[in-house]
């Protein structure tokens, strides 16, 4: 707060009040100027300090999704190999000839668990509700904006969709649990109405698994141009996607050599 002080004597003429006001003037224009000053070197600093947190949170988001991908294929390729040996029983295969694949540390069941990596948002949601996120230039609060939008929709859809979708498969296989640990389904127990469910969850969660790559995968496009400081980073998905295939090759899906029995 500027403290205007009065004069210790009173002006006795007219160029005596006119300095007098001449000083009050540029005394405050002076005061108001620094203090300008302080607070524009104030907010630069918190806008180098806010971009600098934000850089190091897509770092870990960069980490985060190489690892989750990985997870991702490994997760697809044992369910569809399952899932063909369920098949493999529903055509009338011997029951004997089963062979559980050996888990995955990403299953659920798995005691040495190695799952999805949740992808962090804590620096830009912080930012957000302290608004300091208005620091930044607009076209710069707009990637970010993008990118934590995917983000928020992409852990959505893990924990709402995803992860129930296991969840429902391995409560299905803890029927018929062999007291092992990581536990194994009993196929043998299986009666051919069992192994057709059987067959829909493990197709189910192939195909969630598989989406649910996809949005991690848009969500990585969003964070490269975020790194790369494109400005406008929904213009680079597409190229993205396009030059960065899936490790799996998605487009022939095997669901098994009894899938069109039962319209699948």
């Amino acid at each position: 707060m500027l403290d205007i002080h009065p004069p210790h004597h009173a002006a006795s003429t007219w160029r005596d009040f006119v300095i007098h006001i001449v000083t009050i003037v540029l005394g405050l224009l002076i005061a108001i100027g620094l203090e300008q000053t302080v607070e524009y070197v104030h907010h630069r600093h918190q806008r180098s300090q806010l971009e600098e947190d934000l850089r190091h949170e897509a770092q870990v988001n960069r980490d985060n999704v190489a690892i989750s991908e990985v997870i991702f294929d490994r997760e697809m390729e044992w369910l569809l190999k399952l899932r063909r040996q369920v098949n493999v029983l529903r055509a009338g295969g011997p029951k004997d000839s089963f062979i559980y694949p050996e888990p995955l540390e990403a299953y659920p069941n798995h005691p040495a668990r190695l799952g999805y990596r949740i992808l962090a948002s804590t620096v830009w949601n912080t930012a957000r509700d302290s608004h300091l996120v208005e620091l930044l230039p607009v076209e710069r609060a707009r990637s970010y904006g993008f990118m934590y939008e995917e983000q928020a929709l992409t852990n959505e859809s893990y924990f709402n969709v995803f992860a129930p979708k296991w969840k429902a498969l391995t409560d299905f296989e803890f029927q018929f649990d062999d007291a092992t640990l990581p536990g194994k389904p009993n196929v043998a127990k299986m009666n051919a109405a069992q192994l057709d469910e059987y067959s829909r969850l493990l197709g189910e969660v192939y195909l969630s698994c598989r989406a649910e790559k996809r949005r991690v995968k848009i969500f990585e496009a969003l964070n490269e141009a975020v790194l790369s400081s494109i400005s406008t980073p929904l213009e680079t998905v597409d190229d993205y996607l396009r030059t960065h295939p899936d490790a799996l090759d998605l487009g022939k899906d095997d669901l098994g050599p009894t899938a069109k029995k039962n319209g699948k």
